[in-house]
């Protein structure tokens, strides 16, 4: 909370998590990818409703790497943010 401003956050987050769509699929595994591990995100996701699966990227120097991809059945840890774990079918629950 203490990077969130009235105006703006002013520091990169801990943790992004984009959920995909047909229209920004090719924004968000590509040019969002490369501006936050860029600018120092460390943990990157990319959730994907038609699979129902989440891909989860560590930031290496500047660069995202793949660590898993999560599908259904799963539960994805963070690397980066202790104690968060999430279920994949609850997060794609309803769709």
């Amino acid at each position: 909370m203490n990077i969130i401003t009235k105006n703006n956050i002013v520091e990169a987050p801990d943790l992004v998590v984009e959920v995909l769509s047909v229209h920004t699929e090719t924004i968000d595994r590509k040019k969002k990818k490369e501006l936050y591990a860029q600018h120092g995100v460390r943990e990157y996701w990319i959730a994907d409703p038609e699979a129902k699966t989440i891909d989860q990227f560590l930031n290496e120097n500047g660069q995202f790497t793949l660590i898993h991809t999560i599908k259904s059945g799963e539960t994805l840890a963070s690397q980066i943010v202790e104690g968060l774990q999430v279920s994949v079918d609850e997060i794609f629950k309803g769709l």
